[in-house]
């Protein structure tokens, strides 16, 4: 049986998966690609060990088959605009979700009090986690940029792309202290908790600002001592 922890997080997160490659196909039938295949989401990834695992341990839970001709003239800017497109569909429903829950509570949405607002800041707050948690491209998804040969003109695509692959690679390596939990769920629930903070509680703008702010300080200020040592 799959790990509990995992079971707990893909299920609830399934909408992520469903925005997830709603993203490579709108961004596949917008660049003229064919679109071989899609499935919207694996159940069987989700609720146990029998869900299809790639050859290098990852998990599908959903996928879109496409195919770019590498005789185009920007096959490799074509693959990574494809596999980048839950950035686009997953943030576009980070930051619905984020505002919807701040009209919600700064009454700015009018809508009935009770259990169909608590419902609707429910519905939100889900939606909030699931395009968090779903929102990284895949190794595979960044992949398919290297399968079209090299082109010089196409030069700036490949490093943005490695560092893509890289992220998804290191985020989703499992902790050692917490067995089957990935340091993308730690982020992913910080991200969610932070932007419901941010859109949600009084002060919270001005306080995460200011955090922020404190941290880009103490960043500038190593930095600075390092280049003293340096020099």
């Amino acid at each position: 049986m799959l790990r509990p922890i995992l079971l707990l997080i893909n299920r609830p997160a399934m909408p992520g998966t469903i925005l997830h490659e709603l993203g490579h196909y709108l961004l596949a039938t917008a660049l003229r690609a064919r679109v071989a295949d899609v499935k919207w989401f694996y159940w069987k990834s989700m609720v146990s060990d029998d869900g299809y695992i790639m050859p290098d341990g990852g998990r599908v839970l959903g996928y879109v088959i496409f195919d770019i001709d590498s005789r185009s003239k920007f096959p490799a800017l074509k693959s990574f605009l494809v596999g980048a497109g839950p950035l686009l569909t997953c943030g576009a429903a980070w930051f619905l979700s984020g505002y919807g829950l701040h009209a919600l509570f700064t009454d700015e949405l009018a809508i009935a009090v009770g259990w169909q607002k608590a419902a609707l800041a429910a519905a939100l707050f889900w939606l909030l986690f699931a395009s968090s948690y779903h929102i990284l491209p895949s190794r595979a998804d960044m992949a398919n940029v290297f399968t079209h040969g090299f082109r010089i003109w196409e030069l700036p695509i490949y490093p943005l792309a490695a560092l893509i692959w890289f992220c998804s690679w290191a985020f989703n390596r499992y902790t050692r202290s917490l067995p089957g939990i990935t340091l993308w769920q730690f982020i992913a629930l910080a991200a969610t908790v932070i932007a419901f903070a941010y859109f949600t509680v009084p002060g919270g703008r001005e306080t995460i600002h200011a955090v922020f702010a404190e941290l880009g300080g103490a960043v500038q200020t190593l930095l600075t001592y390092l280049d003293n040592r340096a020099g």
